[in-house]
């Protein structure tokens, strides 16, 4: 009986270890996530700036009258 309770034991703190490491592999990817996520919307606020910016010299390109012969 000892030696089934020992395997049990044994057979549980594996399992154990194996959820830990899981659970610490999650949370990193968690983190990940936030952080590309963060990322993410920096460069589609650079992007949104980028194309008003494009627009103004268009328009201001525009309205300029040329200045060729």
């Amino acid at each position: 009986m000892t030696k089934h309770v020992r395997t049990a034991e044994s057979a549980a703190l594996e399992w154990r270890s194996k959820w830990e490491l899981s659970q610490k592999a999650l949370l990193e990817m968690i983190e990940e996530c936030r952080k590309e996520k963060t990322k993410a919307q920096t460069l589609q606020k650079q992007v949104d700036s980028l194309s008003n910016l494009c627009r103004a010299l268009r328009a201001a390109s525009t309205s300029q009258p040329s200045k060729g012969s």
